[in-house]
């Protein structure tokens, strides 16, 4: 813990999410990548792992009380291991003074909503793990979807070159089989709303300046079908092109076929495929901690909330 909040644990629901995000942006380059940064020690799940692969990994923690603890508690081996390098800086000030390029760049740090980490965010900080990736690298962080709920989420779009107008296009496999064409029904209130895998469906992006230009998604509903581990990891696709998509003129409306371009292609765009893990996470429920049991350490977690807002 710091600050009486905890940064990161052995537990079920936290070490997944730690090793994956080590190992799936792994999977994602098409190359044994180098280099690998990654902001927030934590209990230091992910560097451990990252390094196992990673040619050389740099760790970047504000503070460094946090490495004391880990390398006394729970990975001693880090005092002597050769290709990790600790770093004890602000992250964005870090990456907007070093020349290094970086494969992967993970960022989990706990709390986004805090000041501190908050600031790991934003339109900047984005821009600035950009310019500290290679030319394929990949990023990593946490991205939330609650099933059935309105979402958006935000995304950055880089202008090269003056155009009029851009449609973005997202799909998530939230089945599991392999493809984005399916939906499946919410209920909501008195009615029954379809949730579509085809998630952001032609938004319109007019007269977009040169740059860096960060947009807000149109809203979507995300599903998680019954008889699906909610915590397998789900591809994501997102596009930009000149002209809408259209499905039958994708793939004639055949299986498989969504997210596909047109037969002669875009003339211009990007298209680019994200993989992510989801971790389960519980609201309204006794089961605070989401371990499956409702005991002491529930009651634990309600008198810490309530006494954060007694006077």
């Amino acid at each position: 813990q710091v600050n009486n909040k905890n940064e990161s644990s052995f537990l079920g629901f936290d070490l997944p999410t730690q090793v994956l995000l080590a190992l799936l942006p792994r999977v994602y380059l098409q190359h044994n990548p180098e280099r690998l940064l990654d902001i927030g020690l934590g209990t230091g799940t992910t560097v451990w792992f990252a390094q196992k692969w990673a040619r050389e990994v740099d760790s970047i923690e504000i503070n460094p009380d946090v490495y004391t603890a880990v390398s006394r508690f729970f990975f001693p081996e880090f005092k002597n291991a050769e290709n990790i390098n600790f770093i004890f800086q602000e992250a964005r000030f870090y990456l907007a003074t070093t020349d290094k390029k970086y494969d992967i760049i993970t960022v989990a740090p706990s709390y986004p909503t805090d000041a501190v980490t908050a600031s790991l965010y934003t339109k900047e900080a984005f821009k600035v793990y950009s310019q500290a990736l290679s030319d394929d690298g990949v990023l990593g962080l946490p991205f939330t979807l609650t099933s059935c709920k309105l979402m958006r989420f935000q995304y950055l779009v880089n202008v090269i070159s003056p155009v009029q107008v851009l449609y973005a296009n997202v799909w998530f496999d939230f089945n599991r089989d392999g493809d984005w064409d399916d939906s499946a029904t919410c209920p909501i209130a008195v009615a029954n709303i379809i949730a579509d895998e085809w998630a952001v469906q032609n938004q319109t992006l007019v007269g977009l300046p040169l740059g860096l230009n960060t947009v807000t998604s149109l809203s979507f509903r995300p599903f998680q079908p019954a008889g699906v581990n909610e915590e397998d990891p789900i591809w994501m696709r997102i596009t930009l092109s000149e002209q809408p998509y259209t499905p039958t003129a994708a793939g004639s409306g055949l299986v498989g076929s969504g997210g596909s371009g047109p037969a002669g292609g875009y003339r211009f765009g990007e298209t680019e495929d994200y993989i992510f893990k989801p971790k389960r996470t519980c609201y309204r429920s006794p089961d605070l901690n989401c371990d499956n049991f409702v005991d002491t350490y529930d009651l634990a977690i309600m008198a810490a909330k309530w006494l954060q807002i007694v006077p």
